[in-house]
């Protein structure tokens, strides 16, 4: 809710001011945690290999492996991969925390895209409102 106030004022975000080695601990910490809620009747058909890139001050990038009916996080860069999704860490976090729609964040280019795009349309059926 805290998060909605701050859009509908204009405030800064809430990540805005944390050291960046503070963002990058929250954006892996929340990559992390995305097997935990992992939806394995969603993905249990599924290998795939998504990389996540978070740009700007914290950012990086991030590898999530769905394949055998779970999900698995690691830093680094995913190569090959069959989507990518670039954004900012406090974009990221927005999305997960459901004040950011998915598709409004594509459209506005909040949120950029990369090889397959059906398999980033899915991302929201695997983890619930995580992406």
């Amino acid at each position: 809710q805290e998060i909605r106030r701050v859009n509908k004022k204009k405030l800064p975000h809430w990540i805005q001011g944390i050291p960046p080695e503070r963002v990058h601990y929250h954006v892996d910490r929340l990559l992390h945690y995305m097997p935990l809620i992992f939806n394995r009747d969603a993905g249990a058909d599924m290998k795939v290999t998504y990389q996540f890139t978070m740009e700007g001050d914290g950012g990086g990038q991030w590898a999530m492996r769905i394949g055998d009916g779970r999900a698995d996080t690691a830093e680094g860069p995913a190569e090959p991969h069959d989507c990518e999704i670039k954004t900012k860490p406090a974009l990221w976090m927005d999305l997960a925390s459901g004040d950011l729609s998915p598709p409004i964040a594509i459209m506005t280019r909040k949120v950029k895209l990369g090889g397959n795009m059906a398999l980033a349309m899915k991302l929201s059926g695997l983890f619930g409102n995580t992406g």
